[in-house]
């Protein structure tokens, strides 16, 4: 299985909106957009699964639109405050191959460490729009992932990224 974990875009802070309804930024959209044109040439992603706020909407949003025909998927667990465990029950209940889940900090980054190391020995940073490929063989679980690409916003908005044959 491949698991694409992305923090959403780069999102406002108007004052007086809620936090679940940040919207993202113009950097945000290019962000978003850029990774999603990235992702649908290196990938055939089965299934795009979102936190339910809107900035991370808008950019699973971008995803669909690349990534055309592919289902978007609300998923409540993807909201900021759940744990890695969480996530990869919910994965585990999955026959999808190839996912990309849109969510938050520090979901993002407790998950791929919890994937990767088994515990949240690994540090990494995801700034926004940051997007990480892990690969497992059989089954997710604690510590069986490997980190295949990790990505910040930067080397997807000023590299060209092409398949590989």
């Amino acid at each position: 299985m491949h698991l694409w974990i992305l923090r959403h875009g780069e999102a406002l802070r108007p004052p007086h909106v809620d936090d679940a309804d940040r919207p993202l930024s113009d950097v945000g959209m290019r962000q978003a957009n850029a990774a999603a044109v990235a992702i649908s040439k290196l990938e055939v992603l089965e299934e795009i699964w979102t936190s339910p706020l809107l900035r991370a909407r808008q950019t699973s949003d971008a995803f669909a639109r690349a990534c055309t025909g592919v289902p978007v998927r609300v998923v409540e667990e993807l909201a900021p405050g759940t744990r890695p465990r969480t996530i990869v029950d919910l994965l585990r209940t999955s026959q999808t191959k190839s996912v990309l889940l849109v969510t938050h900090e520090p979901l993002s980054s407790d998950l791929t460490s919890f994937l990767a190391a088994g515990d949240g020995s690994l540090h990494v940073e995801f700034t926004p729009c940051t997007l990480a490929l892990l690969a497992f063989g059989r089954d997710i679980r604690k510590g069986g992932g490997i980190i295949r690409a990790f990505l910040p916003p930067e080397a997807i908005l000023h590299q060209r990224i092409t398949h590989r044959s």
